[in-house]
């Protein structure tokens, strides 16, 4: 197997350790461990392995090999010994290092749609390029490069690592606001069902967002009652309860949910006790139109209308309570404010932005 690109500097690194042991024990000190030396340089000790294990290379500029020098009391002979290492590694992994033309596929690969991961074009190399391979990138060989071509080609290959870093972050910032996106997204399907679901799927929905108003739910405890009939009350006023029918149409509303509200509230007088103190009849109708082209409910019905009004009842459509409910999400509403329209309400609720 080749060698790692930082070979050399880990061999020396690792001989001058085993003096700097012996100096250690001899005095009655532990031996160097890479969290023991992590902590003299004030770095991460997991870099101190990687540079045992000829994984990484300290950048000339970066001031590691005389800090290295200084912890473990190297002698002059001894630090040139592992600044020449350390070049000659740096020039292994300056021929292993990135080539323009990868890094220009790298950037033609950022995803489009910010949905794919960063594909990461610019890994370091554990293989040493050969000075045919140099060649072909446009360069010498690594024997043939100079100091100063040593020292751009680490500024480069450090610009490349940079470049990898705000890469990451970027993707890792992306996938925190998508997941809040398809988190408000769900919110905001799932109260849409307000507007284009009919059954029980709109029974969810509604009982759903009066929930979302701290309204409490139950059904109708009635062998007679159906399952789009419920029992709404508000915590405050604490006596404060409803009859609420929730109806969902392709077409206009039924005037025949009517006569059956008119039942059901003196069904509901007979289980609870006590008549509701309102009567709503929740409806979404035109379902499947948009929900701007549609007519308001019994407009053209206002003798149906006046008699579900005679039991004191409230029409609510759902385009209504959905634009309720987002002025709640929003914070432009509070809950119990909310609330509080609804029950003042008489005839029909109606919500517009600011009321």
């Amino acid at each position: 197997m080749a060698e790692r690109v930082g070979q050399a500097f880990a061999a020396e690194l690792r001989a001058l350790l085993l003096l700097a042991d012996a100096r250690r024990t001899s005095r009655g000190q532990p031996r160097w461990t890479s969290t023991r030396l992590g902590s003299a340089l004030e770095i991460d000790p997991s870099l101190v392995r990687r540079w045992l294990r000829g994984e990484r290379v300290p950048s000339l500029q970066s001031g590691h090999v005389d800090a290295l020098a200084t912890v473990l009391q190297l002698d002059e002979a001894q630090r040139r010994s592992l600044e020449t290492a350390q070049i000659q590694a740096l020039r292994v992994q300056t021929s292993a290092s990135v080539s323009s033309r990868q890094l220009d596929s790298a950037h033609a690969s950022l995803p489009s749609q910010h949905s794919n991961t960063v594909v990461q074009q610019t890994t370091d190399s554990d293989e040493p390029h050969t000075a045919a391979a140099a060649a072909d990138a446009g360069r010498p060989a690594t024997q043939w490069l100079t100091l100063a071509e040593l020292r751009a080609g680490q500024a480069v290959h450090e610009h490349v690592q940079k470049w990898r870093t705000v890469l990451e972050q970027y993707e890792g910032e992306y996938a925190q606001l998508k997941a809040m996106e398809d988190a408000a997204r769900k919110s905001g399907n799932n109260a849409r069902r307000l507007l284009t679901t009919t059954g029980n799927q709109l029974v969810l929905a509604v009982l759903r967002v009066l929930h979302d108003l701290d309204f409490t739910t139950a059904p109708m405890q009635s062998q007679t009652s159906r399952a789009d009939e419920f029992r709404i009350r508000s915590p405050s006023p604490m006596d404060w309860e409803c009859l609420a029918l929730i109806r969902g149409y392709t077409r206009g509303l039924q005037v025949a949910d009517l006569v059956r509200l008119g039942s059901s509230s003196a069904v509901y007088g007979t289980i609870y006790g006590h008549p509701p103190n309102a009567v709503w009849y929740v409806v979404n109708q035109y379902a499947t139109t948009d929900p701007d082209t549609r007519p308001q409910p019994f407009r053209d019905q206002l003798d149906g209308a006046s008699a579900l009004w005679e039991i004191g009842g409230l029409i609510v459509d759902t385009r209504d309570l959905f634009r309720c409910w987002n002025a709640v999400d929003s914070g432009a509403l509070r809950p119990e404010d909310a609330r509080a329209l609804l029950l003042g309400a008489r005839g029909q609720f109606t919500y517009l932005d600011g009321s």
